[in-house]
């Protein structure tokens, strides 16, 4: 069995108590006799693995939430 890693991106996110934070999301695909099978991975920077509950909202092994922050467009 081989996998596929992708990094998708980076996005910025805030905890309740204001601290910012930097999460890399990742799509892994692992490859099967019936094809690819794919999954994320969220983290921080420092590696510690992240539990994502919906699409702006993730959360730490202690239990911290964090929220995705919204992204602004570049004026062109």
């Amino acid at each position: 069995m081989s996998m596929e890693i992708r990094r998708l991106d980076d996005v910025l996110a805030r905890s309740d108590t204001g601290e910012l934070f930097r999460i890399e999301r990742f799509r892994v695909g692992r490859r099967t006799q019936e094809g690819v099978v794919p999954d994320y991975v969220f983290r921080l920077t420092s590696g510690e693995r992240l539990t994502r509950e919906s699409d702006r909202i993730y959360r730490r092994a202690g239990g911290e939430r964090l929220v995705e922050l919204e992204r602004r467009q570049v004026p062109g």
